[in-house]
């Protein structure tokens, strides 16, 4: 079937000899022409279930290697074209670990021309046949470019993060993988904040290798916690996150569904410093230099005697006030009140 491209280029694939499975390997024909002469291009196989995530396959490099959709041009399979800017080659790709069951769409990309005008190919969802069966499925199928994909049990990532944290300090999520590889190990991350491993405290664009490293069980469980944390000078309020998981040695990447944390700012306690005319009350009651009375003649009474002066009965108020200056200043209540009597 032919695809357009740009400058007129023109790709047509072969159907798949036989059932895929998912990360087993498989080998397409491709004629390109349209293209300029005698020259050089770049191409890869892409799968996804939509145009818009078409990063479910994995093409194999002249080396061996496998390389997933999001690895460098540099290392994808090269080809020249011939006087007439034609070519015709096998391409070899596979479906990798992240890649859904069901209908896919099945295109080769070409380095520098974009993508070609979106193509549906029907990736049917079908237990594993035996042999004749798959060898009548490929006899019906053989100009329409569908691919099978065996059905295996998809890996999911679940976690659940706290409702709700502060803004500078590290935060838990627990983590929970399902139908991964057993006994493999991956890296994990915490996206949409900083992921903290160890002492170090790490932005989503860094390399995987400083990320946590996890392994999964016997049967490709796990169970565990990762650790985010967003800087206290950022804004608070809610941050979508999701966790990433990649096969260590491998491109494969798997990602969650997104969550919502809400993340407040730390609340500051102000201690206040109490003064000394808070303790004392006013200023006015702090302590003051006091100068002290002129003497004065004081007079003995008699306690025996019976007779005493009205005078002294008229100053009875000033009794009282004597008491309380008294006390303030530390004079004597008798001296104060002979003093107004001998004035009397």
């Amino acid at each position: 079937m032919p695809i357009a491209l740009a400058l007129l280029a023109a790709i047509i694939i072969s159907t798949p000899s036989a059932a895929l499975t998912i990360g087993e390997p498989f080998s397409v024909a491709a004629s390109i022409s349209g293209l300029a002469a005698s020259s050089s291009y770049t191409l890869k196989l892409r799968i996804g279930t939509t145009s818009g995530s078409m990063t479910r396959g994995q093409t194999r490099s002249s080396s061996g290697d496998w390389l997933s959709d999001n690895d460098a041009w540099a290392g994808f399979p090269a080809f020249t074209t011939d006087t007439f800017g034609v070519w015709n080659g096998m391409v070899t790709g596979r479906p990798g670990s992240s890649a859904f069951t069901g209908n896919n769409l099945l295109v080769l990309r070409l380095r520098d021309y974009g993508d070609s005008d979106a193509v549906a190919i029907q990736i049917n969802a079908a237990p594993v046949q035996d042999s004749a069966a798959q060898d009548s499925n490929n006899n019906n199928s053989q100009n329409n470019n569908t691919v099978t994909i065996v059905q295996t049990p998809l890996p999911e990532i679940t976690f659940s993060p706290p409702v709700q944290g502060n803004l500078g300090e590290v935060f838990k999520v627990s983590v929970n993988l399902k139908n991964f590889e057993a006994n493999k190990q991956y890296y994990l991350k915490v996206r949409g904040v900083r992921t903290k491993n160890g002492s170090a405290y790490l932005s989503d664009n860094e390399a995987w290798v400083k990320f946590p490293l996890i392994t999964t069980g016997n049967t490709g469980d796990y169970h565990g916690e990762a650790w985010g944390i967003v800087s206290e000078d950022k804004d608070a309020g809610n941050y979508e996150i999701r966790i990433r998981m990649r096969k260590k040695d491998a491109e494969d990447f798997f990602e969650s569904e997104a969550k919502t944390i809400k993340l407040v700012k730390i609340p500051v306690l102000v201690t206040a410093k109490t003064s000394e005319s808070a303790v004392l009350g006013t200023e006015s009651a702090k302590p003051k230099k006091v100068s002290t009375p002129a003497a004065v003649e004081t007079v003995k009474i008699d306690s025996s005697t019976d007779k005493i002066p009205l005078a002294l009965i008229g100053l009875g108020s000033l009794f009282l006030i004597g008491s309380l200056v008294s006390f303030l200043h530390g004079k004597g209540v008798w001296d104060i009140i002979l003093q107004k009597f001998h004035k009397t």
